[in-house]
C-alpha cells in the first residue's frame, strides 16, 4: 500500500491511498493525525484488575484518544494525538506507571 499526502487550498490535508490490486484511490480528510503505540508490559499475563488499572490510567491522560488492553498477552494499544511532545509525555507516563500507585487505583470505579 502506498500513501501520499496532498495539500489543498485552505490548509486542509488529504491522504491518498492506493493499492496495486484494486487500482482504486480513496481520499479522506484527516483533521488531526493520530498515532498508535503498542506496548508490552513486563510479565506474561495481567489479571483483569491490573488491565483495568492500566486502561483507566492511560485514558486519564489528556492527549490519549483511545486505549485497548489485552490481558492475556500483557499488551496495550494506545492511540494518541501526534502534536508537540505527546509521544515523550506518553513514554514518561508509562515509565512512572505502577499497579500499586494510589492515583492509578483511585481512577478505577
Amino acid at each position: 500500500m502506498q500513501r501520499m499526502r496532498e495539500s489543498l487550498p485552505g490548509g486542509k490535508r488529504l491522504w491518498l491511498r492506493s493499492t496495486r490490486q484494486r487500482r482504486k484511490h480513496e481520499i479522506y480528510d484527516t483533521p488531526r493525525i493520530q498515532t498508535r503505540m503498542r506496548i508490552h508490559l513486563a510479565g506474561t499475563r495481567m489479571s483483569l484488575g491490573e488491565a483495568d488499572i492500566l486502561e483507566y490510567y492511560l485514558r486519564d491522560l489528556p492527549f490519549v484518544e483511545d486505549v485497548k488492553v489485552f490481558e492475556r498477552t500483557g499488551d496495550a494499544i494506545v492511540k494518541y494525538n501526534r502534536e508537540a511532545d505527546h509521544r515523550e509525555r506518553l513514554l514518561d507516563a508509562l515509565c512512572g506507571f505502577s499497579y500499586q500507585d494510589e492515583y492509578a487505583l483511585s481512577l478505577v470505579p
